[in-house]
């Protein structure tokens, strides 16, 4: 994620725009699945007030290469303070106008999605530039209670793109710390025991908050601490973790389609 030097105007204003979002309705209908989702003007119209109230506009730059659809998002105040969000890379099954078609209207919804923290319900009508999704009867549903967690989840956004724009450490500790808690509450396969305890040790030896890479149940985790470095990794290998260097891309989340296996 890419922004300008100072955010906080920005960061102020997304936040009332996203306190005013109501999730997009699903208003369209996949005629191989029967199942409704919220098409690119359902988003817009549910985003269109709140973001144009608060002095927001969103741009979205469109490139295709290799067989892939990719679309750049940038959210930019009046002030001229600006977040840009992407690429985000959708591949293409069907290299034709309507394979294009589809995939660009896919993955404009999608970042458009992502960049604003709109709710808006999966969809299938990717279906033509994307590869067959899962039967219907193992799709699960989710209750009240998962929902509320993920739009909790939704309000740190803007919080944690003025910590990290102010610089503030402790800040954006705090809402990992917070965020973790309420992933936890959105699926009870994400943490286990054993990441439990690893995640309680590391509060008590100097980190604010952290989190589970990835789909959690195991693997890596990121914490944000303070004190010393080395003190910290020192306890956390004695604690029976490996310490694993690593940098942060310039570019943000990105998609890599590989060249197929033989």
């Amino acid at each position: 994620m890419k922004h300008s030097d100072i955010i906080n105007e920005l960061a102020a204003a997304m936040n009332k725009a996203q306190a005013e979002m109501k999730p997009a309705l699903k208003d369209s209908v996949n005629p191989h699945y029967k199942s409704k989702f919220s098409d690119f003007t359902s988003v817009w119209d549910a985003i269109r007030l709140p973001i144009t109230k608060n002095g927001l506009t969103v741009w979205q730059d469109i490139t295709t290469c290799d067989k892939t659809v990719s679309v750049l998002t940038k959210v930019v105040h009046i002030s001229g303070q600006w977040v840009e969000f992407g690429p985000l890379t959708i591949p293409l099954s069907k290299f034709d106008a309507q394979g294009v078609g589809s995939a660009t209207s896919y993955a404009k919804r999608y970042a458009l999605c992502a960049a604003l923290g709109v709710v808006s319900n999966d969809d299938d009508d990717g279906e033509i530039a994307s590869a067959p999704i899962r039967n219907k009867q193992e799709i699960k549903t989710i209750d009240s209670k998962q929902i509320k967690a993920l739009n909790q989840i939704k309000s740190l956004v803007a919080p944690t793109i003025e910590a990290i724009g102010n610089g503030d450490i402790q800040a954006l500790g705090e809402i990992l710390d917070t965020a973790w808690n309420y992933k936890k509450q959105s699926n009870k396969g994400i943490s286990n025991p054993r990441i439990a305890q690893i995640y309680e040790y590391s509060k008590k030896h100097g980190a604010i908050g952290g989190k589970v890479c990835g789909a959690g149940g195991g693997g890596c985790m990121v914490f944000l601490i303070k004190g010393s470095r080395e003190d910290f990794i020192k306890r956390m290998t004695q604690y029976g973790l490996t310490h694993m260097d690593y940098s942060l891309d310039s570019n943000g989340v990105e998609t890599r389609i590989l060249p197929s296996m033989p």
